[in-house]
This record gives structure tokens, C-alpha cells and sequence, in this order.
């Protein structure tokens, strides 16, 4: 249960981070990519949602890195990740100069916000949220 959780935060985490790194050469493939990124999240969030999966690490503090789907969290997160995919498919259509930049930057932003919403430990909130 928690590979899925962890699966939801560091898809779009590792995507959106190897298409910053990728600069310009990924221009072409972005939109696709991060499309395709942001559905299989959002199925992982709806999946998320439904079985309530939960992981926890040590890190600073006593209560270390706690990430839980709650009931507040199972329904934050499939609308999260359904506004995000209906965002980057209009971002698709509007073509920029910097389309690796742009949607790599989106699906960082997608990741540190499902960590926002599931996070139980002040620790991981504000290192969330800092991204």
C-alpha cells in the first residue's frame, strides 16, 4: 500500500525533474510526457483514495516523515490531479518556447502538492511546501 503512495508523489517528481534537466531537447516530447505523467497519477490518486495507504520514514524529529491519505486527503487528491491534467492538456495546446521548462516545472509543483495534502508531520509540510 504504501508503494502506491510513494508511486504517487515520485512519478511526477522524477518525470518533471528529468524534464528540467533535459532542457531544450525535450521540448518536443513534453507535453506528451507530462500528459501521460499527469493520467497515471491521477489514476493512482483515485486508486489512493479508494485503498488509504499510508507510509511513514524516520527523519528530523521524533515523529519523522508521515504521509497519509485521510479523508480529507482522498478527496483532495484525484481533484488535484485532475485539474493538473486538464491544466497541461490546454498548456499542450498553447505552444511556448519553453515547453520542457514549463511542464517539468508543472509536474514538480503537482508532486509537492500531493505531498502538502497527505503529510501529517510538520517536518514533511514545510519541506512540501517550500518546493
Amino acid at each position: 500500500m504504501s508503494l502506491l503512495l510513494i508511486t504517487l508523489i515520485a512519478l511526477p517528481a522524477v518525470a518533471g525533474t528529468a524534464l528540467l534537466l533535459g532542457g531544450r531537447r525535450f521540448d518536443r516530447m513534453a507535453p506528451v510526457t507530462s500528459i501521460t505523467v499527469a493520467a497515471v497519477t491521477m489514476a493512482a490518486a483515485i486508486t489512493a483514495a479508494i485503498t488509504r495507504p499510508r507510509w511513514e520514514a524516520a527523519f528530523i524529529g521524533p515523529s519523522g516523515a508521515t504521509l497519509v491519505v485521510d479523508g480529507l486527503s482522498a478527496v483532495l487528491l484525484p481533484m488535484i490531479t485532475a485539474v493538473a491534467l486538464l491544466v497541461l492538456v490546454f498548456a499542450a495546446a498553447e505552444r511556448t518556447q519553453t515547453e520542457a521548462r514549463f511542464h517539468g516545472l508543472m509536474l514538480v509543483f503537482i508532486a509537492a502538492v500531493l505531498i502538502t495534502v497527505t503529510s501529517t508531520s510538520l517536518v514533511s509540510l514545510l519541506a512540501a511546501w517550500e518546493i
